[in-house]
């Protein structure tokens, strides 16, 4: 990567595009802003436990003296201002601060790293940009850069479908169409594909012509590329207790039953709900690494039950938002018989008016449930959800404190649970 710079005739031909788009764009503010600033450096997105690495192992290569330009985009001393960034020969990032970045301004001209046309963008385990549809893969996939590079040792994880969001942000046409994928990829690999025909050369040549795999025999002007010392397996028993015994069966039933239910609705239901799957996992190695457990460490979630509970409680909060609307709508006025909108908490059911209601009790007004109420639903709800998710307030500036080590703020995903993607690796 360090070796291969841009050339002094595209550095060149980068910096007359520019003064022509700018000449092109005049005055206008926001044609100006859609105009790409040149660099000649490489942009580096990878996670956020290894920033610092890949700025050492950078640097352990270059010879003594270099006057290469790094910088880590990340926390809060990061440089923002895009025309100064675009100076330097290597910038590194993470997919938070990216993905950060871009849901403040959900277009192409991001500032500061969607406002730089690189020479050069790697992204370093790729995997994690495995479905296009979420922020941090739109981030990742709205970056400018003729040369866009996938690295990771998986690029596939659990379905072949783990590969939509790396072509979509190599910009691999045509297979980055979603229906050209789903035609021509996804459901010849899929469990059923032998039943619809269909050819996986597609996908196969595709990726001989773009894909590069390294492996232990490599070798590199005679030189072994990897040289590792003999592998060494060691197996240490855990011996239990009869207690632990006991507890470790136990909970082991209670997790195959719960995995044959899922199997039985066949491999695609495997790999739709693989992270409960692993989840049922934990109890068993809480267990088998001892240490002070209370009944709720070592319990096994009922997965149809946690279902149903979160089902329960969408049903009752659409129900009272229905009611709500309907009693809104029946009052006289647009707001109510006073024409102001009632103020306080409003219940539902029947009971005293309120103010400005009629007597009758018919014009109450029906909501949601009271705060305290719906939040013990919510937190019953998510207690019971077998995903690996650590729940916390909906109010973005409250960190949890795992959250506060390894993430610079909390990432989310559709149920406003808190995720941390680094212990989902």
């Amino acid at each position: 990567m360090l070796a291969a710079p841009q050339s002094a005739a595209e550095k060149a031909a980068k910096a007359a595009k520019y003064a022509a788009e700018l000449a092109a764009a005049g005055s206008s503010t926001i044609a100006r802003k859609a105009v790409k600033i040149p660099s000649g450096g490489t942009l580096v997105v990878c996670m956020v436990s290894i920033v610092g690495q890949w700025l050492d192992e950078a640097r352990s290569k270059l010879a003594e003296g270099s006057t290469l330009k790094m910088h880590m985009y990340h926390n809060q001393g990061r440089e923002r201002d895009p025309v100064e960034l675009a100076k330097y020969d290597l910038v590194v990032t993470t997919y938070q601060t990216l993905g950060s970045d871009y849901g403040k301004d959900k277009t192409g001209n991001f500032a500061p790293l969607g406002a730089i046309d690189w020479h050069r963008i790697i992204l370093d385990e790729s995997h994690n940009i495995k479905s296009p549809k979420v922020q941090q893969s739109m981030a990742c996939t709205a970056l400018i850069s003729d040369r866009r590079w996938c690295c990771t040792g998986t690029p596939i994880t659990t379905d072949v479908a783990d590969l939509l969001g790396q072509l979509v942000f190599l910009r691999l046409s045509p297979l980055d169409k979603q229906h050209v994928f789903d035609e021509h990829v996804k459901r010849v690999f899929s469990a059923t594909g032998s039943h619809y025909g269909g050819s996986p050369i597609t996908l196969l040549y595709a990726l001989s012509r773009t894909m590069v795999r390294h492996t232990k025999a490599q070798t590199l002007g005679g030189t072994a590329v990897l040289s590792l010392p003999p592998k060494k397996e060691v197996c240490i028993g855990v011996d239990f207790s009869a207690d632990e015994r006991a507890a470790y069966d136990k909970a082991h039933a209670a997790a195959k039953a719960q995995f044959d239910l899922i199997k039985q609705q066949g491999q695609s239901a495997v790999s739709q709900r693989i992270l409960q799957i692993m989840a049922l996992l934990l109890p068993l190695r809480r267990i088998a690494s001892g240490g002070a457990l209370c009944a709720k460490d070592i319990e096994v979630t009922d997965l149809a039950a946690a279902a149903a509970a979160r089902a329960a409680t969408a049903a009752a909060k659409a129900a009272a938002t229905a009611a709500a609307n309907a009693a809104m709508f029946s009052l006289p006025g647009p707001l109510g018989p006073s024409g102001v909108k009632p103020e306080g908490k409003v219940r539902s059911g029947a009971g005293p008016s309120t103010a400005g209601g009629p007597s009758s009790g018919a014009g109450v007004i029906i909501a949601a449930a009271d705060d305290e109420d719906e939040k013990a639903a919510i937190d019953a709800a998510l207690a019971s959800d077998a995903k690996p998710v650590l729940t916390m307030a909906n109010d973005a500036d409250e960190l949890c404190n795992l959250c506060e080590d390894v993430c610079e703020e909390p990432v989310r995903c559709v149920t406003q649970a808190c995720v941390c993607v680094e212990t989902l690796r």
